[in-house]
């Protein structure tokens, strides 16, 4: 993770250690780095990395992520999301990039690229409210007709047409 500076001095980044549990929500500006356990939401505008040996219950929310621990929630990165060969993620993924290594472990839905991201951006929650996901969307396929439906479906209807 890149240290960046405030008013020329190095800011370290946001830090929950690998003995602290954090119950509830979690926010920061630049960047964090997770060791511990954090269960509850993630809401970040830099970068996080879940560190080998981390574990995050929570729906987690910001522009770049990096797994090297353990998920058990919805992910959504606005830019890069980064599972590495020791990620283990149990629920949906949005990003606008996804790089995964070899031996990586993932169960839920994944929606990559660029108009995902925008999607993922626009269900930004606000005081504590649910991220709605597009997987927790109305997707279903119309009666027969091969159309999706509902606020996603219209969207994926528009890019089609496009």
């Amino acid at each position: 993770m890149n240290d960046q500076k405030i008013d020329g001095v190095d800011a370290p980044a946001t830090v929950i250690a690998s003995d602290a549990k954090l119950v509830g929500e979690m926010s920061f500006e630049r960047g964090a780095r997770v060791l511990g356990v954090v269960e509850g939401r993630i809401d970040g505008r830099g970068e996080l990395h879940l560190e080998a040996g981390a574990t995050a219950r929570a729906e987690i929310m910001a522009e770049s992520i990096q797994v090297d621990g353990r998920v058990i929630g919805n992910v959504a990165a606005s830019q890069r999301l980064e599972l590495s060969s020791d990620a283990v993620v149990e629920g949906d993924i949005v990003a606008r990039s996804l790089i995964v290594a070899e031996g990586a472990s993932f169960s839920g839905h994944c929606r990559v690229g660029e108009s995902i991201a925008e999607t993922a951006a626009e269900a930004k929650p606000t005081n504590g409210q649910h991220i709605a996901l597009p997987s927790e969307q109305n997707t279903a396929i119309d009666g027969g007709a091969g159309e999706p439906v509902g606020e996603l479906g219209g969207r994926l209807n528009a890019l089609n047409k496009s």
